[in-house]
């Protein structure tokens, strides 16, 4: 799987976890395993999460990820497609 593959993955993982309630790494991976039927390695979630997050799309909460604003925009954008 390529890189890019791999970040839309795991954003899309994690952008089908509750706004209000922020997700767990293991919530996310759930997630992936569901979309992909393949549970995402350490490395895929690690790198994945970093680039989310250095482009504004993913943020920590504690332990928890969530969608920032652009995040939420960026996947209403998506969903237009």
């Amino acid at each position: 799987m390529t890189e890019a593959r791999a970040y839309a993955w795991i954003f899309c993982a994690a952008s089908a976890i509750p706004i209000d309630q922020p997700g767990k790494y293991r919530d996310i991976e759930a997630v992936a395993d569901g979309i992909n039927h393949a549970v995402p390695t350490q490395k895929e979630m690690d790198a994945s999460i970093s680039w989310s997050k250095s482009k504004g799309l993913l943020q920590r909460n504690g332990k928890k990820i969530q969608l920032t604003e652009e995040g939420r925009d960026f996947e209403v954008r998506l969903d237009r497609c």
